[in-house]
């Protein structure tokens, strides 16, 4: 009976020690704050104008929770919350100022893979969705026009994560999505409807908590 237990507990010890080799990276919560550049292109559609045109200028800042329970060699899962405030300017076609900004929250499920004790590369889809805001300047009358609405978006994000043994972050991020922003000019009565496929590359630092 002894004998038994004895090699029950070698055996019992020897899967959990192979549990441990093949655990590259244990569970970890991570929050990471980070800028991207965007492309200005968009489609836009009112009243009889149905075109394709470019901001002048894109800017996304982004808030994101990540947490998995560990990584193996063959990597492993990831999920977290995330939220984006995206800010696009310049002119509508008929030469009108304006800015559409829009924040989202962002619900993130993917695969990470471990490279080395520091490193990991990520790739993470999301859905999200929340609220536009839109400022037109209207030339003749030299005012501002505004309305806000719903927006959602659906994409994914490749990082490269660089983790320190403090816990510091510092990371890359390629990626791309598609927006859909539908928003009512509160004083002309008339919709806007923007979406476009875009792509957003930039970096990030956090922590790992």
């Amino acid at each position: 009976m002894s004998r038994i237990l004895g090699l029950a507990s070698l055996t019992l010890a020897g899967l959990v020690a192979q549990a441990s080799a093949m655990d590259d990276l244990g569970g970890f919560v991570d929050m990471r704050l980070g800028y991207d550049t965007l492309g200005t292109a968009y489609s836009l559609n009112y009243g009889t104008v149905d075109t394709d045109d470019s901001w002048q200028s894109a800017h996304r800042i982004n808030l994101d929770w990540i947490g998995s329970l560990g990584l193996s060699k063959s990597g492993g899962m990831l999920w977290g919350l995330g939220g984006s405030w995206v800010r696009y300017n310049g002119e509508l076609p008929r030469d009108e100022p304006a800015t559409l900004q829009y924040w989202v929250v962002r619900g993130q499920l993917g695969y990470g893979f471990p490279l080395g004790e520091s490193m990991q590369l990520e790739l993470l889809p999301y859905l999200g969705f929340g609220r536009s805001y839109l400022r037109i300047r209207n030339q003749p009358h030299d005012n501002w026009q505004s309305g806000n609405d719903a927006t959602w978006e659906a994409g994914a994000n490749v990082n490269l994560v660089h983790t320190w043994e403090n816990g510091f972050q510092f990371g890359l991020q390629a990626g791309g999505f598609y927006y859909e922003s539908s928003v009512l000019d509160e004083e002309s009565d008339q919709r806007y409807r923007f979406g476009n496929l875009n792509i957003q590359g930039g970096a990030f630092i956090g922590a790992r908590l």
